[in-house]
C-alpha cells in the first residue's frame, strides 16, 4: 500500500500555487512565490491522485494526464 502524502494550495499574487507539503519550506524561501493564503490541504496516494483532486475543488474539471501512462518501478502497476 503506498504511503499518503500531504499536498496544499495557496493564493499568491499570481494566481494559485499547488505542491506536495514537503515543498512547503523551499517555496516560502522563494521570494518569486509569495503564498498569501492557504486554500486547503489534503492527503493522496498518488501525484495524479492530488492532481485530480486539486482540479475537481479548484472546478477545473477533470484532470487530464499529459502523455502515456507509465509502469511503476516498485510495483509495476
Amino acid at each position: 500500500m503506498n504511503a499518503l502524502i500531504k499536498y496544499e494550495a495557496w493564493e499568491t499574487e499570481d494566481g494559485t500555487a499547488f505542491f506536495s507539503s514537503a515543498q512547503l519550506e523551499e517555496l516560502r524561501g522563494n521570494p518569486a512565490m509569495l503564498l498569501k493564503k492557504k486554500l486547503y490541504e489534503f492527503e493522496a496516494a498518488t501525484g495524479e491522485e492530488a492532481s485530480s483532486i486539486h482540479n475537481l475543488r479548484m472546478g477545473f474539471g477533470p484532470y487530464k494526464p499529459i502523455g502515456e501512462p507509465q509502469l511503476r518501478p516498485k510495483c509495476n502497476a
